[in-house]
Protein backbone atom coordinates (compact mmCIF):
# COMPACT_ATOMS: atom_id res chain seq x y z
CA UNK A 1 0.00 0.00 0.00
CA UNK A 2 1.79 3.16 -1.36
CA UNK A 3 -0.48 5.28 0.84
CA UNK A 4 0.92 3.86 3.91
CA UNK A 5 4.66 3.63 3.07
CA UNK A 6 4.37 7.33 3.14
CA UNK A 7 2.77 7.49 6.56
CA UNK A 8 5.72 5.22 7.75
CA UNK A 9 7.80 7.92 6.06
CA UNK A 10 6.62 10.57 7.33
CA UNK A 11 6.65 9.16 10.81
CA UNK A 12 10.32 7.80 10.51
CA UNK A 13 11.60 11.43 9.54
CA UNK A 14 9.01 13.02 12.03
CA UNK A 15 8.69 11.61 14.72
CA UNK A 16 4.88 11.56 14.50
CA UNK A 17 2.30 10.50 12.59
CA UNK A 18 1.29 12.81 9.83
CA UNK A 19 -2.53 13.20 10.96
CA UNK A 20 -2.60 13.20 14.81
CA UNK A 21 -6.17 13.85 17.05
CA UNK A 22 -7.35 12.26 20.62
CA UNK A 23 -9.82 9.83 19.04
CA UNK A 24 -9.72 7.55 16.43
CA UNK A 25 -12.26 9.39 14.54
CA UNK A 26 -10.64 12.45 15.16
CA UNK A 27 -7.42 10.94 12.68
CA UNK A 28 -9.28 9.50 10.45
CA UNK A 29 -11.19 12.93 9.89
CA UNK A 30 -7.91 14.67 9.18
CA UNK A 31 -6.41 11.73 7.14
CA UNK A 32 -9.56 12.65 4.70
CA UNK A 33 -9.48 16.48 4.86
CA UNK A 34 -6.43 17.97 5.69
CA UNK A 35 -2.67 17.89 4.29
CA UNK A 36 -0.46 16.39 6.74
CA UNK A 37 1.47 19.29 8.09
CA UNK A 38 5.22 20.41 7.50
CA UNK A 39 8.20 17.94 9.43
CA UNK A 40 8.60 19.63 12.85
CA UNK A 41 11.30 16.97 14.42
CA UNK A 42 14.59 18.30 13.00
CA UNK A 43 17.48 15.82 12.16
CA UNK A 44 19.28 13.79 14.27
CA UNK A 45 22.52 16.35 14.09
CA UNK A 46 19.94 19.30 14.29
CA UNK A 47 19.37 20.88 11.31
CA UNK A 48 16.31 21.15 9.68
CA UNK A 49 15.39 18.75 7.05
CA UNK A 50 15.60 20.16 2.99
CA UNK A 51 11.86 21.36 1.86
CA UNK A 52 12.29 19.20 -0.96
CA UNK A 53 11.78 16.10 1.25
CA UNK A 54 7.87 18.04 2.46
CA UNK A 55 7.39 18.57 -1.37
CA UNK A 56 7.88 14.14 -1.66
CA UNK A 57 5.77 13.48 1.37
CA UNK A 58 3.03 15.74 0.25
CA UNK A 59 3.03 14.19 -3.03
CA UNK A 60 2.69 10.71 -1.11
CA UNK A 61 0.38 11.61 0.81
CA UNK A 62 -2.04 13.45 -1.65
CA UNK A 63 -5.71 13.08 -1.31
CA UNK A 64 -5.85 12.54 -5.09
CA UNK A 65 -4.30 9.17 -6.04
CA UNK A 66 -3.51 10.09 -9.34
CA UNK A 67 -1.43 13.18 -7.67
CA UNK A 68 0.71 10.27 -5.92
CA UNK A 69 3.55 8.09 -6.64
CA UNK A 70 2.79 5.77 -9.04
CA UNK A 71 5.15 2.46 -7.83
CA UNK A 72 7.35 2.43 -4.65
CA UNK A 73 10.45 3.11 -6.44
CA UNK A 74 9.30 5.74 -7.55
CA UNK A 75 8.55 7.41 -4.44
CA UNK A 76 11.62 5.89 -2.89
CA UNK A 77 14.22 7.15 -5.44
CA UNK A 78 12.60 10.89 -4.85
CA UNK A 79 12.87 10.50 -0.85
CA UNK A 80 16.01 9.60 -1.98
CA UNK A 81 17.13 12.06 -3.72
CA UNK A 82 15.71 14.84 -1.84
CA UNK A 83 17.29 13.06 1.52
CA UNK A 84 20.72 12.87 -0.41
CA UNK A 85 20.37 16.22 -2.82
CA UNK A 86 20.73 14.29 -5.58
CA UNK A 87 18.05 13.97 -8.59
CA UNK A 88 16.06 10.41 -8.75
CA UNK A 89 16.64 8.79 -11.77
CA UNK A 90 13.52 7.79 -13.55
CA UNK A 91 12.01 4.76 -11.99
CA UNK A 92 11.62 1.29 -14.26
CA UNK A 93 8.76 -0.80 -13.30
CA UNK A 94 10.31 -3.59 -14.51
CA UNK A 95 13.85 -4.48 -14.38
CA UNK A 96 15.90 -7.33 -16.12
CA UNK A 97 17.56 -9.61 -13.67
CA UNK A 98 21.19 -11.29 -14.33
CA UNK A 99 20.49 -13.72 -16.90
CA UNK A 100 17.96 -11.94 -19.11
CA UNK A 101 15.67 -13.92 -17.25
CA UNK A 102 11.86 -12.08 -16.79
CA UNK A 103 11.81 -9.96 -13.82
CA UNK A 104 10.98 -12.26 -10.65
CA UNK A 105 8.01 -9.43 -9.41
CA UNK A 106 6.11 -6.44 -11.56
CA UNK A 107 5.53 -3.48 -10.07
CA UNK A 108 1.69 -2.39 -11.01
CA UNK A 109 1.74 1.27 -12.55
CA UNK A 110 -1.81 2.00 -10.92
CA UNK A 111 -1.92 4.40 -8.24
CA UNK A 112 -2.11 3.30 -4.40
CA UNK A 113 -5.95 3.13 -2.85
CA UNK A 114 -6.87 6.33 -1.38
CA UNK A 115 -7.32 6.08 2.25
CA UNK A 116 -10.22 4.60 3.62
CA UNK A 117 -13.16 7.22 4.44
CA UNK A 118 -13.87 7.99 8.15
CA UNK A 119 -17.03 5.48 9.06
CA UNK A 120 -18.97 8.15 10.98
CA UNK A 121 -21.47 6.99 13.62
CA UNK A 122 -24.84 7.46 12.94
CA UNK A 123 -27.24 9.26 14.77
CA UNK A 124 -29.14 7.85 17.68
CA UNK A 125 -32.73 6.70 17.71
CA UNK A 126 -33.38 9.59 20.74
CA UNK A 127 -35.38 12.54 19.82
CA UNK A 128 -33.85 15.86 19.34
CA UNK A 129 -34.10 18.30 22.30
CA UNK A 130 -37.18 19.74 22.51
CA UNK A 131 -38.68 23.25 24.83
CA UNK A 132 -41.25 25.83 24.62
CA UNK A 133 -39.97 29.11 25.72
CA UNK A 134 -40.83 29.88 29.39
CA UNK A 135 -40.20 26.11 30.22
CA UNK A 136 -38.35 25.66 32.91
CA UNK A 137 -34.91 24.96 32.49
CA UNK A 138 -31.97 22.41 33.04
CA UNK A 139 -29.62 22.42 35.98
CA UNK A 140 -27.08 25.15 37.00
CA UNK A 141 -23.80 25.24 35.86
CA UNK A 142 -20.87 27.44 34.65
CA UNK A 143 -19.36 29.87 37.47
CA UNK A 144 -20.34 33.56 37.05
CA UNK A 145 -17.77 35.74 35.07
CA UNK A 146 -13.95 36.44 36.18
CA UNK A 147 -12.24 39.40 35.30
CA UNK A 148 -8.24 39.59 34.81
CA UNK A 149 -7.36 43.22 35.42
CA UNK A 150 -3.37 44.59 35.89
CA UNK A 151 -2.18 40.94 36.17
CA UNK A 152 -4.77 39.62 39.04
CA UNK A 153 -7.59 37.73 38.63
CA UNK A 154 -10.81 38.35 40.30
CA UNK A 155 -13.30 35.28 41.10
CA UNK A 156 -16.79 36.00 41.73
CA UNK A 157 -19.21 34.00 43.05
CA UNK A 158 -20.87 31.39 41.11
CA UNK A 159 -23.81 31.78 39.42
CA UNK A 160 -26.56 29.58 37.62
CA UNK A 161 -26.23 28.41 33.96
CA UNK A 162 -28.89 26.97 32.46
CA UNK A 163 -28.40 24.44 29.89
CA UNK A 164 -30.89 23.22 27.07
CA UNK A 165 -33.22 20.34 29.12
CA UNK A 166 -31.92 17.31 28.74
CA UNK A 167 -35.58 15.75 28.27
CA UNK A 168 -37.91 16.88 25.76
CA UNK A 169 -41.04 19.13 26.38
CA UNK A 170 -44.05 18.36 25.04
CA UNK A 171 -45.35 21.27 22.44
CA UNK A 172 -48.74 22.06 21.26
CA UNK A 173 -50.95 18.44 20.93
CA UNK A 174 -50.94 17.65 16.95
CA UNK A 175 -52.51 13.97 17.20
CA UNK A 176 -55.50 14.97 14.81
CA UNK A 177 -52.72 16.93 12.80
CA UNK A 178 -51.53 15.29 9.71
CA UNK A 179 -47.86 15.25 9.43
CA UNK A 180 -46.01 18.33 7.87
CA UNK A 181 -44.92 17.47 4.45
CA UNK A 182 -41.93 18.38 2.74
CA UNK A 183 -41.76 18.70 -0.68
CA UNK A 184 -38.66 18.96 -2.54
CA UNK A 185 -38.21 20.18 -6.54
CA UNK A 186 -35.73 17.57 -7.10
CA UNK A 187 -37.02 14.27 -7.69
CA UNK A 188 -35.02 13.59 -10.49
CA UNK A 189 -31.63 13.84 -8.50
CA UNK A 190 -33.19 11.09 -5.38
CA UNK A 191 -33.28 8.90 -8.75
CA UNK A 192 -29.94 10.16 -10.18
CA UNK A 193 -28.57 8.76 -6.21
CA UNK A 194 -30.29 5.39 -6.60
CA UNK A 195 -29.29 5.04 -10.09
CA UNK A 196 -25.18 6.09 -8.70
CA UNK A 197 -26.02 3.52 -5.45
CA UNK A 198 -27.15 0.66 -8.07
CA UNK A 199 -24.00 0.78 -10.06
CA UNK A 200 -21.35 0.96 -7.17
CA UNK A 201 -22.99 -2.08 -5.67
CA UNK A 202 -22.79 -3.74 -8.85
CA UNK A 203 -19.05 -2.18 -9.36
CA UNK A 204 -18.48 -3.74 -5.59
CA UNK A 205 -19.53 -7.67 -6.68
CA UNK A 206 -17.67 -7.24 -9.82
CA UNK A 207 -14.50 -6.30 -7.76
CA UNK A 208 -15.05 -8.75 -4.76
CA UNK A 209 -16.77 -11.91 -6.76
CA UNK A 210 -19.93 -11.27 -4.46
CA UNK A 211 -17.87 -13.56 -1.89
CA UNK A 212 -19.54 -12.95 1.33
CA UNK A 213 -17.85 -10.91 4.26
CA UNK A 214 -18.90 -11.18 7.73
CA UNK A 215 -21.89 -8.53 8.14
CA UNK A 216 -21.99 -5.72 11.56
CA UNK A 217 -23.86 -7.11 14.28
CA UNK A 218 -27.53 -5.49 14.71
CA UNK A 219 -27.40 -1.99 15.74
CA UNK A 220 -23.72 -1.42 14.99
CA UNK A 221 -23.06 2.40 13.19
CA UNK A 222 -21.74 1.95 9.64
CA UNK A 223 -19.97 4.73 7.50
CA UNK A 224 -21.71 7.89 6.03
CA UNK A 225 -21.33 8.57 3.04
CA UNK A 226 -21.23 12.32 0.92
CA UNK A 227 -20.16 11.28 -2.48
CA UNK A 228 -23.38 11.54 -3.82
CA UNK A 229 -24.20 15.09 -2.45
CA UNK A 230 -25.65 17.83 -5.14
CA UNK A 231 -22.94 20.25 -6.22
CA UNK A 232 -24.64 23.21 -5.43
CA UNK A 233 -28.89 24.01 -5.05
CA UNK A 234 -31.07 21.76 -7.03
CA UNK A 235 -32.55 23.42 -10.45
CA UNK A 236 -35.17 26.25 -9.48
CA UNK A 237 -38.21 24.38 -10.59
CA UNK A 238 -42.41 24.90 -10.19
CA UNK A 239 -44.07 22.52 -7.70
CA UNK A 240 -47.59 22.76 -6.50
CA UNK A 241 -47.71 22.98 -2.96
CA UNK A 242 -51.42 23.31 -1.04
CA UNK A 243 -52.67 24.88 -4.35
CA UNK A 244 -49.78 27.49 -4.21
CA UNK A 245 -46.88 27.46 -6.54
CA UNK A 246 -43.51 26.73 -4.74
CA UNK A 247 -40.72 28.35 -6.76
CA UNK A 248 -38.25 27.77 -4.21
CA UNK A 249 -35.04 25.43 -5.24
CA UNK A 250 -34.73 23.63 -1.82
CA UNK A 251 -38.30 22.84 -2.02
CA UNK A 252 -41.18 24.37 0.34
CA UNK A 253 -42.72 22.88 3.30
CA UNK A 254 -46.41 22.51 3.52
CA UNK A 255 -47.74 22.52 7.41
CA UNK A 256 -51.22 21.99 8.37
CA UNK A 257 -53.02 24.76 10.31
CA UNK A 258 -51.63 24.50 13.75
CA UNK A 259 -48.76 23.19 13.48
CA UNK A 260 -46.05 23.89 14.67
CA UNK A 261 -42.53 26.18 13.07
CA UNK A 262 -39.77 23.84 13.94
CA UNK A 263 -36.36 25.64 14.03
CA UNK A 264 -33.29 24.47 15.08
CA UNK A 265 -29.56 24.87 17.00
CA UNK A 266 -26.83 22.99 16.11
CA UNK A 267 -24.29 24.17 19.42
CA UNK A 268 -21.78 23.72 21.89
CA UNK A 269 -23.76 23.83 25.06
CA UNK A 270 -21.47 21.26 27.84
CA UNK A 271 -18.40 20.83 28.43
CA UNK A 272 -15.23 22.73 28.62
CA UNK A 273 -16.11 25.06 25.69
CA UNK A 274 -19.98 25.21 26.60
CA UNK A 275 -19.46 29.21 26.62
CA UNK A 276 -18.82 29.42 22.91
CA UNK A 277 -22.60 28.39 22.22
CA UNK A 278 -24.53 28.87 25.19
CA UNK A 279 -24.53 32.58 24.20
CA UNK A 280 -25.82 31.59 20.56
CA UNK A 281 -28.50 29.45 22.43
CA UNK A 282 -29.67 32.28 24.59
CA UNK A 283 -30.03 34.57 22.30
CA UNK A 284 -32.12 31.93 20.29
CA UNK A 285 -34.37 31.34 23.03
CA UNK A 286 -34.79 35.16 23.63
CA UNK A 287 -35.74 35.51 19.96
CA UNK A 288 -38.32 32.50 19.83
CA UNK A 289 -39.76 33.98 23.34
CA UNK A 290 -40.14 37.34 21.73
CA UNK A 291 -42.49 35.53 18.49
CA UNK A 292 -44.16 32.78 19.56
CA UNK A 293 -46.17 32.72 16.90
CA UNK A 294 -46.01 32.83 13.02
CA UNK A 295 -49.22 33.48 11.13
CA UNK A 296 -51.11 30.55 13.81
CA UNK A 297 -48.07 28.43 14.07
CA UNK A 298 -46.84 27.96 17.22
CA UNK A 299 -42.69 28.25 17.01
CA UNK A 300 -40.87 25.25 18.09
CA UNK A 301 -36.81 24.90 19.00
CA UNK A 302 -35.35 21.07 18.75
CA UNK A 303 -31.37 21.48 19.33
CA UNK A 304 -28.22 19.23 19.51
CA UNK A 305 -24.98 19.57 21.27
CA UNK A 306 -22.22 19.40 18.47
CA UNK A 307 -19.43 19.08 20.98
CA UNK A 308 -17.28 21.92 19.22
CA UNK A 309 -15.60 18.93 16.79
CA UNK A 310 -16.23 17.48 13.38
CA UNK A 311 -17.45 13.87 14.41
CA UNK A 312 -19.95 15.66 16.90
CA UNK A 313 -20.80 18.22 13.75
CA UNK A 314 -21.70 15.44 11.68
CA UNK A 315 -24.39 13.34 13.79
CA UNK A 316 -25.89 16.05 15.09
CA UNK A 317 -26.38 17.37 11.59
CA UNK A 318 -27.69 13.89 10.57
CA UNK A 319 -30.14 14.06 13.77
CA UNK A 320 -31.61 16.81 13.09
CA UNK A 321 -32.14 16.84 9.15
CA UNK A 322 -34.12 13.57 10.27
CA UNK A 323 -37.18 15.76 10.74
CA UNK A 324 -38.66 16.40 7.63
CA UNK A 325 -40.66 19.97 9.48
CA UNK A 326 -37.28 21.08 10.17
CA UNK A 327 -37.31 25.03 8.77
CA UNK A 328 -33.59 26.17 9.33
CA UNK A 329 -30.77 25.84 12.61
CA UNK A 330 -28.75 28.29 14.02
CA UNK A 331 -25.12 27.03 14.02
CA UNK A 332 -22.79 25.50 14.28
CA UNK A 333 -20.76 27.02 17.37
CA UNK A 334 -17.31 26.11 15.67
CA UNK A 335 -15.81 25.76 12.26
CA UNK A 336 -14.76 21.72 12.49
CA UNK A 337 -18.63 21.54 13.74
CA UNK A 338 -19.88 23.53 10.41
CA UNK A 339 -17.54 21.22 7.86
CA UNK A 340 -19.19 18.14 8.52
CA UNK A 341 -23.02 19.44 9.37
CA UNK A 342 -22.98 21.86 6.36
CA UNK A 343 -23.60 19.22 3.23
CA UNK A 344 -26.10 17.68 5.74
CA UNK A 345 -28.26 20.28 6.02
CA UNK A 346 -27.75 21.41 2.37
CA UNK A 347 -28.50 18.26 1.21
CA UNK A 348 -31.58 18.33 3.09
CA UNK A 349 -32.41 22.00 1.95
CA UNK A 350 -32.00 23.13 4.86
CA UNK A 351 -30.67 26.74 5.48
CA UNK A 352 -27.59 26.89 8.04
CA UNK A 353 -27.12 29.95 9.75
CA UNK A 354 -23.60 30.19 12.46
CA UNK A 355 -23.52 32.77 14.84
CA UNK A 356 -19.57 32.46 15.68
CA UNK A 357 -18.16 30.39 12.74
CA UNK A 358 -14.99 32.37 11.75
CA UNK A 359 -12.75 30.09 9.44
CA UNK A 360 -11.73 31.84 6.38
CA UNK A 361 -12.50 29.17 3.49
CA UNK A 362 -16.85 28.85 4.86
CA UNK A 363 -17.55 31.46 3.42
CA UNK A 364 -14.74 32.03 0.47
CA UNK A 365 -15.49 32.80 -3.06
CA UNK A 366 -13.71 29.35 -3.61
CA UNK A 367 -15.93 27.44 -0.69
CA UNK A 368 -17.74 24.10 -1.95
CA UNK A 369 -20.62 24.25 -4.30
CA UNK A 370 -22.42 22.05 -1.70
CA UNK A 371 -22.20 25.33 1.10
CA UNK A 372 -25.22 26.82 -0.65
CA UNK A 373 -27.16 26.61 1.88
CA UNK A 374 -24.55 28.15 4.82
CA UNK A 375 -24.94 31.59 5.89
CA UNK A 376 -22.79 33.28 9.09
CA UNK A 377 -22.88 36.72 10.87
CA UNK A 378 -19.62 36.45 12.59
CA UNK A 379 -16.32 37.84 11.50
CA UNK A 380 -13.82 36.29 9.57
CA UNK A 381 -10.71 34.95 10.68
CA UNK A 382 -8.63 36.68 7.67
CA UNK A 383 -9.31 39.79 9.89
CA UNK A 384 -8.83 38.82 13.36
CA UNK A 385 -5.63 36.66 12.37
CA UNK A 386 -3.80 40.20 11.08
CA UNK A 387 -5.14 42.90 13.70
CA UNK A 388 -3.79 40.53 16.50
CA UNK A 389 -0.16 40.62 14.37
CA UNK A 390 -0.34 43.88 14.36
CA UNK A 391 -1.05 44.22 17.74
CA UNK A 392 1.67 41.93 18.57
CA UNK A 393 3.92 43.66 16.09
CA UNK A 394 3.17 47.47 16.42
CA UNK A 395 0.91 47.99 19.90
CA UNK A 396 3.65 45.81 21.43
CA UNK A 397 7.02 46.03 19.09
CA UNK A 398 7.61 42.51 19.70
CA UNK A 399 9.61 41.03 16.74
CA UNK A 400 9.44 37.63 17.67
CA UNK A 401 6.56 35.42 17.65
CA UNK A 402 6.15 31.88 17.88
CA UNK A 403 2.58 29.79 17.37
CA UNK A 404 0.37 26.90 18.78
CA UNK A 405 -2.64 25.40 17.08
CA UNK A 406 -4.81 22.56 17.63
CA UNK A 407 -5.21 20.87 14.31
CA UNK A 408 -8.90 22.51 14.25
CA UNK A 409 -9.99 24.69 10.80
CA UNK A 410 -10.35 27.88 13.13
CA UNK A 411 -7.02 27.19 15.06
CA UNK A 412 -4.90 25.98 12.17
CA UNK A 413 -5.98 28.88 9.54
CA UNK A 414 -5.97 31.66 12.54
CA UNK A 415 -2.25 30.48 12.78
CA UNK A 416 -1.97 30.82 9.35
CA UNK A 417 -2.81 33.75 8.47
CA UNK A 418 -1.09 35.51 11.87
CA UNK A 419 2.20 34.12 10.53
CA UNK A 420 2.12 35.16 7.65
CA UNK A 421 0.84 38.86 8.39
CA UNK A 422 3.93 39.23 11.46
CA UNK A 423 6.40 37.71 8.87
CA UNK A 424 5.26 40.69 5.99
CA UNK A 425 4.92 43.61 9.16
CA UNK A 426 9.10 42.72 9.50
CA UNK A 427 8.99 39.91 12.43
CA UNK A 428 10.28 36.89 12.72
CA UNK A 429 7.76 33.31 13.24
CA UNK A 430 10.34 31.33 15.59
CA UNK A 431 8.12 28.24 15.94
CA UNK A 432 5.11 26.98 14.93
CA UNK A 433 3.59 23.60 17.41
CA UNK A 434 0.33 21.84 17.22
CA UNK A 435 -1.60 20.22 19.90
CA UNK A 436 -4.17 18.09 20.43
CA UNK A 437 -7.28 18.75 22.30
CA UNK A 438 -7.48 16.57 25.57
CA UNK A 439 -3.73 15.89 25.63
CA UNK A 440 -2.89 15.29 29.46
CA UNK A 441 0.55 16.07 28.37
CA UNK A 442 0.62 20.10 27.92
CA UNK A 443 4.08 20.91 28.27
CA UNK A 444 5.68 19.51 24.91
CA UNK A 445 4.79 22.30 22.59
CA UNK A 446 5.35 24.97 25.22
CA UNK A 447 9.23 23.69 26.23
CA UNK A 448 10.05 23.09 22.27
CA UNK A 449 9.10 27.16 21.40
CA UNK A 450 11.18 28.49 24.54
CA UNK A 451 14.18 27.16 23.08
CA UNK A 452 13.49 29.96 20.22
CA UNK A 453 13.07 32.40 22.34
CA UNK A 454 10.03 34.00 21.15
CA UNK A 455 8.43 37.43 22.63
CA UNK A 456 5.28 36.53 22.36
CA UNK A 457 3.13 33.36 21.84
CA UNK A 458 0.23 33.40 19.81
CA UNK A 459 -2.27 30.24 20.39
CA UNK A 460 -5.73 30.50 19.02
CA UNK A 461 -7.10 27.56 20.48
CA UNK A 462 -10.14 26.19 22.45
CA UNK A 463 -10.56 26.35 26.55
CA UNK A 464 -9.87 22.68 26.66
CA UNK A 465 -6.34 23.29 25.38
CA UNK A 466 -5.69 27.07 26.16
CA UNK A 467 -6.14 26.78 29.84
CA UNK A 468 -3.26 23.98 30.23
CA UNK A 469 -0.88 25.61 27.76
CA UNK A 470 -1.04 29.20 29.51
CA UNK A 471 -0.84 27.41 32.82
CA UNK A 472 2.62 25.33 31.81
CA UNK A 473 3.54 28.74 29.65
CA UNK A 474 3.90 30.41 33.10
CA UNK A 475 5.84 28.01 34.58
CA UNK A 476 8.52 27.55 32.69
CA UNK A 477 11.93 29.77 32.75
CA UNK A 478 11.74 30.71 29.24
CA UNK A 479 8.15 31.52 28.57
CA UNK A 480 7.37 33.24 32.15
CA UNK A 481 7.69 36.86 30.62
CA UNK A 482 6.43 36.31 26.89
CA UNK A 483 3.64 38.15 26.42
CA UNK A 484 0.43 35.68 25.78
CA UNK A 485 -1.48 36.26 22.98
CA UNK A 486 -4.89 34.09 21.99
CA UNK A 487 -8.22 34.88 19.96
CA UNK A 488 -11.99 35.05 20.83
CA UNK A 489 -11.89 31.31 21.16
CA UNK A 490 -10.44 31.89 24.59
CA UNK A 491 -12.50 34.91 25.54
CA UNK A 492 -14.64 33.23 27.96
CA UNK A 493 -14.84 33.56 31.85
CA UNK A 494 -14.27 29.63 32.11
CA UNK A 495 -10.88 30.25 30.24
CA UNK A 496 -9.89 32.43 32.91
CA UNK A 497 -10.91 30.03 35.85
CA UNK A 498 -9.72 27.07 34.22
CA UNK A 499 -6.23 28.89 34.15
CA UNK A 500 -6.67 30.46 36.94
CA UNK A 501 -3.74 33.10 38.37
CA UNK A 502 -1.94 31.70 34.96
CA UNK A 503 -4.58 34.40 32.96
CA UNK A 504 -3.47 36.97 34.75
CA UNK A 505 -2.28 39.15 31.65
CA UNK A 506 -3.54 37.62 29.07
CA UNK A 507 -4.41 39.04 25.59
CA UNK A 508 -7.21 38.38 23.58
CA UNK A 509 -8.49 39.29 20.02
CA UNK A 510 -11.99 39.65 19.77
CA UNK A 511 -14.57 41.35 17.73
CA UNK A 512 -15.79 45.06 18.88
CA UNK A 513 -18.92 45.76 20.74
CA UNK A 514 -18.82 49.32 20.00
CA UNK A 515 -19.14 48.56 16.88
CA UNK A 516 -22.79 46.60 17.41
CA UNK A 517 -26.08 48.40 16.73
CA UNK A 518 -28.24 50.62 18.55
CA UNK A 519 -30.42 46.84 19.68
CA UNK A 520 -27.49 45.75 21.32
CA UNK A 521 -28.00 47.98 24.91
CA UNK A 522 -31.53 46.44 24.65
CA UNK A 523 -30.26 42.87 24.33
CA UNK A 524 -28.36 43.06 27.04
CA UNK A 525 -30.70 44.47 29.03
CA UNK A 526 -32.99 41.70 28.54
CA UNK A 527 -30.52 39.23 28.66
CA UNK A 528 -29.44 39.86 32.26
CA UNK A 529 -33.55 40.00 33.37
CA UNK A 530 -33.95 36.77 31.74
CA UNK A 531 -30.85 34.87 33.11
CA UNK A 532 -29.32 37.20 35.73
CA UNK A 533 -26.11 37.51 34.34
CA UNK A 534 -24.16 39.54 31.42
CA UNK A 535 -24.18 37.64 28.18
CA UNK A 536 -21.00 35.22 28.54
CA UNK A 537 -19.32 36.53 24.98
CA UNK A 538 -19.54 39.10 22.96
Amino acid sequence: DLYSLGIVAYELLGGQPPFGGSTPHGVLYRQVHEAPPPLRRPRPEGRPWPPAVDAVLQKALAKDPGQRYATAVAFVEALAGALGGAQPRPAALTEPVPGGEEPTMRLAGAAAHPPAAAAHRPPVEDEATVFVPGAALGPPGLAKTLAAQGGQVEKAGAAPRPFPPPRPVAGPPAAAARPPRRRRAWPLLALALLVVLAAGALALVALTGGGQEPGPQAGAPGPVSTATLPAGPPPATVAEVGGTACEDPAGCLELAAGQPIHLGYLLVVAGPDAALGIDSWRGVELAVAERREIRGHPVELRGEDGGCNAEGGLVAANHLARDPSLVAVVGTSCSNEAREAIPVFCRAGIPLVSPSNTAVELTGPERPAEYWCYLRTATNDAAQGVAAAHFAREALGLSRAATIHDGSSYSQQLQEVFAREFEALGGTITGREEVAPRDPNARSAPTALARTEPQVLYYPVFVESGAPLTREARRMEGLAQVALLGSDGLFSPDFLQAAGEAAGGFLWTSPDLAAFGPGYPDLVARYHEQYGEMPIGP
